[in-house]
């Protein structure tokens, strides 16, 4: 970082971010690459245009009184499927909705899919609180989270539930599954890396430690 001060003129530099105030109450924000590539370049490695949307859960904000919002990053192919009969979607299993550039979401874009990674309860950036909302409940309402996004983007895009898909590692695999398991007749296809299909397994360490 980069802090630069004189009388009345503070100019703080931060990756791209760059914020400057020039007296106590105004300030100005810029947002710049460090870094750029040709356009030619970018069009073949970036396939997805990138939306923040916020999710209706299943539960109430006690803070607000009204439905809890989950924050997340929609992603559609910048080359939609010319067949709309075709479209298809996925739900990142999780912890989503960081704001970063990835990869595989381009490569899913790519292919015609349509991907959603969503903050569902327990993930980090909003606060110690919404963090600690699946502690001792792994495995439980976050996976609900999870369908309630497979219904918005059903609900958004007018796709059949068997057009929707899970995937994710890890915990997230298990995620995956368990959601796939409460609703069969609901989900596409499951796709888990690292994952853990012994879920009895899981179930069972759960009770075991209260995690």
């Amino acid at each position: 970082a980069i802090i630069e001060s004189a009388s009345r003129r503070t100019r703080l530099e931060v990756d791209a971010l760059t914020i400057e105030r020039t007296d106590a109450s105004h300030a100005t924000i810029r947002v710049e690459p460090r870094v750029t590539v040709p356009s030619s370049v970018d069009e073949r490695i970036v396939q997805c245009d990138v939306e923040r949307v916020q999710i209706p859960t299943f539960d109430v904000d006690p803070h607000t009184g009204r439905t809890r919002m989950l924050h997340a990053y929609l992603q559609t192919p910048r080359v939609p499927a010319r067949d709309p009969s075709r479209r298809f979607a996925l739900v990142e299993a999780f912890y989503g909705g960081e704001n970063r550039f990835d990869g595989n979401a381009q490569v899913l874009c790519a292919a015609g899919a349509i991907v959603l990674s969503p903050s569902v309860r327990g993930s980090a950036g909003f606060g110690a609180e919404f963090a600690a909302l699946n502690d001792h409940d792994l495995g439980g309402d976050e996976v609900v989270d999870l369908i309630e996004c497979g219904r918005y983007l059903a609900q958004r895009f007018s796709l059949p539930p068997r057009r929707i898909g899970l995937f994710g590692a890890s915990t997230g695999a298990a995620a995956s599954l368990i959601a796939a398991s409460e609703i069969p007749d609901k989900i596409a296809c499951v796709v888990t890396r690292g994952g853990r299909p012994d879920l009895a397994g899981v179930v069972a360490a759960i009770l075991r430690t209260g995690a």
